[in-house]
């Protein structure tokens, strides 16, 4: 596995965890998730499974990740937001003693509280390698493209938003700024230290990233998006951007599904994990099969095999890159989800799912 995982990279994370919830069935009898920073997760426990599995290499992102469950075990929706930062409006104080009350494994709470010293108790919302790499892209951006890129916020509807951004929006600028920053070159320096996953989709970085970004300008109210408020913004400023675990609905079904769900926090790597256990039903892998080495990344499914229930479904996210596993034993459903993909909104993912016969 890439050296990249070895660091805690996420706190907030660079995914909309909806399409994921939607590929779950409801009442699915075990999930096995990569943990991630937990933003993925929480959304999983809306759809009530009766286990959820959350495994990571890395111990510090299982960490965050528990501490998001424990925080939806303890909080209302107000002070989730607040404690992690979507809101900046907690105290360190006020933290502290939260976080005092959560029901966290005490080796896990260590980490935790090691973080947050090294924060002076302030929000882990942009705490993580990958969030202060958007910070950093973000002013890099602001000083290539300038003001006008920001105005877009401004606007109030589509039809203003679309009408900026093909009058008034900086175009020259914003393509000086993507052929500097959006290529791998620029992300292995800024955070990936050569992990980078190799591209093999067809097109240059740069109208990869052109074409991303044109729709995410034109298919979606950009105060929607927190990936482009991050990109432009360097955080969420605007709270219709909140990751889907900070909707009201979401985060309600979440507090009723975890009270009834048995959840475990693995150290270990996902594929162990899977092909060690018995009778899983769904599993979240990420982009994780994106970075594997280049000896193994074809069997990922057939490794992961004799852990999943007849008819468990495998979900699988890529960006630049693209692992076409072999799939005997497993039938490729991808096209049956398209529908619940087409919204996510950050316009990065592809997704590839597939269902053990």
């Amino acid at each position: 596995m890439a050296s990249y995982f070895k660091n805690l990279n996420y706190t907030m994370g660079d995914e909309d965890a909806s399409p994921e919830m939607h590929f779950l069935p409801n009442g699915s009898k075990h999930v096995m998730a990569v943990a991630d920073c937990g933003s993925r997760i929480i959304p999983l426990l809306a759809k009530y499974p009766e286990r959820l599995t959350c495994v990571d290499i890395n111990s510090e992102q299982l960490a965050v990740c528990e501490m998001r469950i424990a925080l939806l075990r303890h909080c209302d929706l107000k002070n989730y937001r607040r404690f992690l930062g979507y809101e900046n409006s907690m105290c360190s104080l006020q933290r502290k003693k939260i976080f005092s009350q959560l029901d966290i494994s005490m080796e896990r709470k260590s980490l935790l509280e090691e973080m947050f010293n090294n924060i002076e108790w302030g929000a882990m919302l942009y705490y993580g390698k990958f969030e202060k790499m958007l910070k950093t892209l973000s002013n890099l951006i602001r000083l290539t493209v300038g003001v006008g890129a920001i105005g877009i916020f401004s606007t109030r509807n589509m039809d203003e938003q679309i009408s900026y951004y093909r009058k008034q929006f900086p175009h020259r600028r914003w393509a000086i700024a993507l052929a500097l920053l959006a290529n791998s070159t620029a992300l292995n320096s800024l955070l990936y230290k050569g992990d980078y996953p190799k591209k093999n989709i067809p097109g240059t970085y740069f109208s990869i990233y052109k074409n991303i970004f044109h729709r995410l300008f034109m298919e979606q109210p950009v105060k929607e998006s927190f990936f482009l408020q991050m990109i432009l913004l360097g955080r969420i400023v605007y709270p219709e951007g909140d990751l889907i675990e900070c909707s009201p609905k979401v985060f309600s079904q979440a507090q009723q599904g975890v009270r009834h769900c048995k959840v475990d926090f693995v150290h270990r790597d996902i594929f162990d994990s899977v092909s060690n256990a018995k009778n899983v039903d769904f599993v979240s892998m990420s982009d994780v099969p994106s970075f594997i080495h280049l000896t193994s990344h074809h069997e990922y499914l057939e490794r992961i095999k004799p852990g999943l229930a007849q008819g468990a479904l495998v979900a699988v996210r890529s960006h630049v890159r693209v692992i076409r596993p072999n799939t005997d034993g497993f039938r490729d459903v991808s096209a049956r989800y398209l529908e619940l993909t087409k919204n996510e909104a950050t316009r990065l993912w592809s997704f590839h799912l597939y269902q053990r016969q």
